[in-house]
């Protein structure tokens, strides 16, 4: 790794434990335009609903925002929300809005998505 790049650590606690254990790096990319917008967290398996914000790693400032967009596009991506069962806050991903790729949780993220990529797993209604 160059001067550049930065390894981050999936952050182990009760969220990922009531999961099975199991995490994940994604790089969440816009669906539309393939630009890049963060690095998430995904613990356990399963179909990704919404991103919790404790579990986005980068970039910092989308913690603060009223909704999820793309800077590029200006997509809506994900609409706030909180997840009663574990009070947390998150976004509920709008379907289809996203394409998600395994990461190993370096950064910065490759820009854009390869077009053969994966597509969400977030449902179609």
């Amino acid at each position: 790794m160059n001067g550049d790049t930065k390894k981050l650590k999936l952050k182990r606690d009760g969220y990922m434990s009531a999961r099975g254990g199991t995490s994940a790096f994604l790089n969440i990319y816009c669906a539309r335009c393939r630009r890049w917008l963060l690095l998430y967290q995904k613990d356990g398996p399963g179909t990704l609903f919404r991103l919790y914000l404790d579990r986005i790693h980068a970039p910092e400032d989308l913690k603060k925002t009223k909704g999820l967009t793309c800077g590029h596009c200006n997509t809506s991506i994900g609409v706030p929300m909180v997840y009663k069962p574990e009070n947390r806050q998150a976004f509920r991903l709008i379907p289809g809005a996203i394409v998600r790729k395994k990461s190993n949780g370096v950064l910065p993220a490759p820009e854009t998505a390869d077009p053969k990529g994966d597509t969400d797993e977030s449902p179609e209604s």
